[in-house]
């Protein structure tokens, strides 16, 4: 099971791009679901591929994110494999790819609505104690 379907991907995408997306010899005029699938098939792989250490894999149940993510890698899949990649889908493709990398780094979620364990912390400024200072301007007069 992949993150995202292909209704997902036909929800987004106007169905004569699907067409010319995927029927690659012009024939049937119709929309391949089979292409539609591998396409995502390989944008589930690489989103595993960056997430596999930060999570238990596979999810019980896609987050939103990964749904969107899912859908604009294999949008970028299916253009790059026509040889038509338009600056808009080049640009979804690079937000995926950035937020990606940004959850293997750590730096966000993929969308638990668990915010981790609370930090507590005092309201009132820092105070530190310990022992005087050995080395001062005075101690070091003539160096």
């Amino acid at each position: 099971m992949t993150y995202a379907t292909i209704a997902d991907l036909k929800s987004v995408i106007p169905a004569r791009d699907l067409e010319l997306l995927t029927d690659s010899d012009g024939v049937a005029d119709e929309i391949v679901d089979a292409k539609l699938q591998e396409a995502l098939d390989d944008a589930h792989a690489e989103i595993d591929s960056y997430i596999a250490k930060k999570v238990a894999l596979p999810l019980a149940e896609p987050k939103r994110m990964l749904i969107v993510v899912c859908r604009d890698i294999a949008r970028y899949r299916l253009h790059a494999n026509v040889g038509r990649i338009t600056e808009t889908v080049e640009k979804l493709y690079d937000g995926a790819q950035a937020y990606l990398k940004n959850v293997a780094d750590g730096k966000v979620s993929i969308g638990d609505e668990t915010s981790g364990d609370e930090i507590t912390t005092s309201p009132g400024p820092v105070l530190s104690e310990g022992p005087e200072r050995t080395m001062t301007r005075d101690t070091l007069k003539g160096f």
